[in-house]
């Protein structure tokens, strides 16, 4: 909606920068999102939030190139390990690409410097 995209923009907009809403694309229409929030240093850590893909689209990569991009994004940016909330549908894309359950809800964890 309206009140969350106008947070969403100000994150991105603030410097220096460490939110990213990253978006993908099929014929001109939205079909995914996720927002990428990082912290540096030492132990920085990325926090992908906020993933979403379109039903119809489902079960075609999508997800997985996000979640890439995302983590493509949080090394560029020093960050040491990734975590993010897994609905149960998520679950097999995360555990594919590497992250595993801290057994505290629904959060995952992904070193980042063992890769």
């Amino acid at each position: 909606g309206d009140g969350i995209a106008a947070v969403r923009s100000r994150l991105a907009s603030t410097q220096p920068r460490r939110v990213w809403h990253l978006g993908a694309w099929r014929d001109g229409r939205p079909v995914g999102h996720a927002v990428v929030n990082v912290t540096t240093g030492r132990l920085g850590v990325a926090g992908i939030y906020d993933m979403g893909v379109a039903e119809t689209e489902r079960r075609n990569g999508i997800g997985r190139a996000l979640t890439a991009a995302a983590l493509q994004l949080a090394g560029a940016h020093g960050c040491a390990a990734a975590t993010l909330n897994a609905t149960p549908e998520g679950e097999l894309l995360y555990s594919a690409v590497g992250f595993r359950s801290v057994g505290v809800a629904q959060t995952w964890w992904l070193d980042l410097a063992s890769d």
